[in-house]
């Protein structure tokens, strides 16, 4: 389920931000578009790596806690940076070393 999630969100994400004329002329399944702001093609984004973080989260079957949360969020994102998080977010990740500190 997580690899369809990555290529839908991967194929999602060139229509973020983009204009009716885009998404109309282009949505049609056969290729990934480039990201309106980022310029990614086909690549999964923010929300597909969170939902990485916490399936790691589950298969360790440690507490479901905020901290293990935000720990397995740093870690994810501190193996693998992502586009697509909000600028102040991706700022705050690049400089956190774990989930305590966020």
């Amino acid at each position: 389920m997580l690899y369809e999630i990555a290529i839908a969100d991967a194929y999602g994400a060139g229509f973020e931000f983009a204009a009716t004329e885009v998404i109309a002329q282009h949505n049609d399944l056969s290729c990934y578009v480039p990201h309106q702001l980022y310029g990614m093609l086909g690549n999964y984004t923010d929300d597909t790596q969170m939902s990485l973080a916490l399936a790691e989260l589950l298969i360790a079957d440690a507490e479901w806690t905020e901290l293990n949360i935000a720990d397995h969020f740093v870690k994810c994102f501190k193996r693998d940076p992502r586009q697509g998080y909000s600028k102040g977010f991706y700022t705050l990740l690049q400089q956190v070393k774990d989930g305590q500190h966020l």
